[in-house]
């Protein structure tokens, strides 16, 4: 279903990139395909061993995903 709405992956972007603190960020990206994007929010958590991500939320509504950038760091 992805793949016929949408069309095959076609590269990616980094969006946003940002920095609680030494252990918790947030990065954004946006995936492109031929037909359309999706945007993609990972929340990162740095504990004794390394980086890991602790969730993520996609939508491919793209205009939701500017909610995203208008509002300042997502704070636990």
């Amino acid at each position: 279903m992805l793949l016929a709405r949408s069309g095959k992956s076609i590269g990616y972007e980094l969006l946003r990139n940002d920095t609680v603190d030494d252990s918790l960020a947030q990065v954004i990206y946006l995936q492109r395909f031929e037909k359309h994007a999706m945007v993609w929010r990972f929340i990162l958590y740095r504990g004794a061993d390394g980086w890991t991500i602790n969730s993520f939320k996609y939508v491919d509504d793209i205009t939701s995903a500017f909610n995203w950038f208008n509002s300042s760091v997502v704070r636990p």
